[in-house]
């Protein structure tokens, strides 16, 4: 088995070389495939795999366009993630992940250190909900005040808005999201939320917070007028 990454930024390829675990510059090269170590590929298109190829993604493809077996990661670089580790989120199959835990170990800041957010396609809808919400996921404890405003508040309704898209949102990720397999790897991922809507303890980090996210859509209380009186 060999384990080929694709879009690696060329500080994790230094971080990986540090933790011998990367094989070598280009998996077209001639060699002996270490299940143990990554090999790099530079295209931005899948090449012919091997059957028992395991697939690393950190680009921008989008899972229809990746092996049922890929793992998806997704990141967030700072001048110190070089050298200190970077914040990722995967994504993908649990026995794929497990595959590649030591990978991840060695980039995360320390092993165990990154999310198993679900399935594929749990990186890309964690990346929409931080392009949303501008000032990373952090900006969700804006959503959770309940205080109603009387008459029109163009705040209220921007909020609301907001809350609209990260609604469809998370029912598009559901709903790409049904079969994704999960068993967690990570007894942190096991979060503790006791909230309508998200009663079953066994669904992945991701599908936990798009529940989450449409029970704050639908339980918001609104303002009497969502909408500017007409003159």
């Amino acid at each position: 088995m060999r384990l080929m990454a694709y879009g690696l930024p060329a500080a994790m390829q230094s971080r990986l070389q540090a933790a011998g675990l990367l094989q070598q510059a280009d998996s077209t090269r001639s060699g002996t495939p270490d299940a143990a170590r990554l090999w790099l590929h530079a295209g931005d298109t899948l090449p012919p795999l091997q059957p028992d190829d395991l697939v690393l993604h950190f680009g921008p493809l989008s899972a229809a366009s990746l092996p049922v077996s890929a793992v998806l990661v997704l990141w967030q670089d700072s001048p110190f993630a070089a050298q200190y580790g970077y914040m990722l989120i995967a994504g993908g199959p649990t026995p794929s992940l497990r595959a590649t835990q030591a990978v991840l170990d060695a980039l995360a800041p320390a092993p165990g250190a990154w999310l198993q957010a679900g399935g594929q396609h749990a990186p890309a809808f964690l990346g929409q909900l931080t392009s949303e919400l501008g000032g990373g996921l952090l900006g969700l404890a804006g959503l959770m005040q309940s205080a109603a405003s009387t008459g029109f508040n163009p705040l209220w309704l921007a909020q609301r808005q907001l809350q609209s898209r990260l609604a469809r949102l998370a029912n598009a990720y559901l709903a790409a999201s049904v079969d994704e397999g999960y068993e967690s790897l990570q007894p942190q991922a096991a979060w503790p939320i006791d909230l309508p809507g998200l009663a079953d303890s066994g669904k992945s980090p991701a599908r936990k917070l798009a529940s989450l996210l449409l029970w704050l859509n639908a339980s918001m209380p609104r303002p009497a007028n969502e909408q500017p009186e007409t003159p």
